[in-house]
């Protein structure tokens, strides 16, 4: 029997004593360090660059730094591309309030060193050498390490809105969750049936794929997107264990909130919160979808792929357009891109794997040739609330998910409209 996890109020009033606790604790430690930081007016910072960018006579330079905050800082000089190696700076931090931290600070560096390659720059080496162009290197690095992706392929993403198939995410882990499943668990099985019948399979291939997975999180070094889905893997193998149901609102609303209080950058992080509808509207989809109809076997599972991203495309739309203004028509290339997306990505994970992985580098460059026309479009803040005030109504009432799934496809339609009286 499975039951459902903090069902009272008292069971609530205890999770939140103890995140509250939790959470002034992690803040603390959080307020120290920035304190630390902020109080020196000369000072020495090394950091590892997650991006860099030329703009108006200069380059611009995204950093983490190593007691954890992300910086920005400029240079006049001619560097090399040094994204993803970790530098020593010299200089003083600009003004920036604990807040403002939690998303950047402005350091004014002085001077810049380039240290010396660390372990995580053998994996980007590593995809490096297998392809010509620089542009596709970078894109599996975003891909399979959370890089950060070039502008000539966010150029081409936006209009497509495919960028939540580019940056890390739950997709990801769900992908390597499935190939690493198939490939461990026959060879488990194997020993297990010889040494340790007793054993139940599921849950030491679980136990061993969540210290795979938590390995490759410390490499991409907690991207917000991944860090969601891993704890929801975690946290979910946890509960099955104790026999908690998974599939509710609570189980997502405690993830999220545990999630807040152990990285508190996330709640400025879009894509964390992203993250976090898009498995929203996952929980509405199959709480009022039922397949039972089709059967069973693949026929039923690509039936429910096909339906849940096109679903999932709609329910994300509105939502979408209160922070990216772009749109174009061709976005709903999106439905059939994420469907194939999943072998795509475990094809060229195994090419790379093997030294093979320039396999597609032809289709690739052409792919960066091809430009979409769009028009830039944001709806309104209040908008956004009354859309998921009505999704969360969605929670109980099948009425007003199917309706906030009609918006969205209005929604489409009219900015079509909107497009194709510019274009057309």
């Amino acid at each position: 029997m499975k039951i459902n996890a903090l069902e009272g109020m008292k069971e609530w009033g205890l999770a939140f004593l103890i995140l509250g606790v939790l959470l002034a604790a992690i803040l603390g430690v959080r307020f120290y360090s920035f304190e630390h930081y902020i109080s020196q007016e000369r000072q020495k910072i090394q950091a590892r660059v997650l991006a860099q960018y030329y703009k108006n006579d200069k380059w611009i330079l995204k950093l983490k730094a190593s007691n954890g905050l992300i910086l920005y800082t400029t240079s006049k000089e001619n560097l090399k591309d040094l994204q993803n190696r970790s530098i020593l700076l010299f200089g003083k931090p600009a003004k920036c309030n604990f807040y403002q931290s939690l998303r950047s600070c402005f350091f004014i560096a002085f001077s810049i060193d380039l240290l010396p390659k660390t372990w995580r720059n053998v994996f980007y080496d590593y995809i490096d050498i297998q392809h010509s162009n620089s542009l596709v290197s970078k894109l599996y690095q975003t891909l399979f390490f959370a890089s950060n992706l070039p502008k000539e392929w966010r150029d081409l993403a936006s209009p497509l809105k495919i960028s939540h198939l580019l940056a890390i995410s739950g997709l990801h882990l769900g992908i390597l969750a499935f190939i690493f499943y198939c490939l461990f668990s026959p060879l488990y099985q194997l020993v297990q049936a010889r040494y340790f019948t007793y054993r139940n399979r599921l849950f030491d291939v679980g136990f061993v794929l969540n210290c795979f997975l938590l390995g490759y999180l410390v490499l991409l070094d907690f991207p917000p997107s991944f860090v969601r889905a891993y704890m929801m893997s975690i946290l979910g193998f946890l509960f099955i264990y104790w026999h908690f149901y998974l599939l509710n609102f609570s189980f997502l609303f405690l993830i999220a909130s545990l999630i807040l209080v152990m990285f508190p950058e996330f709640f400025v992080s879009i894509g964390f919160w992203f993250s976090v509808c898009g498995v929203f509207y996952i929980f509405l989809f199959f709480k009022h979808f039922s397949f039972r109809c089709i059967g069973n076997g693949w026929i039923r599972e690509i039936s429910i792929l096909c339906v849940l991203n096109f679903v999932l495309f709609f329910n994300m739309f509105p939502l979408t357009y209160l922070t990216f203004s772009s749109f174009s028509p061709f976005s709903i290339l999106a439905i059939p891109l994420s469907i194939v997306f999943a072998p795509f990505f475990a094809i060229v994970l195994f090419l790379h794997l093997f030294g093979m992985g320039g396999m597609f580098d032809t289709v690739l460059i052409k792919a960066l040739k091809l430009s979409f026309s769009s028009i830039d479009i944001i709806l309104s803040s209040w908008f956004g609330v009354l859309y998921m005030g009505i999704s969360l109504l969605g929670i109980k009432f099948r009425l007003f998910y199917l309706l906030s799934l009609l918006w969205g496809i209005i929604i489409f339609i009219y900015f079509c409209i909107c497009w194709w009286n510019k274009f057309g």
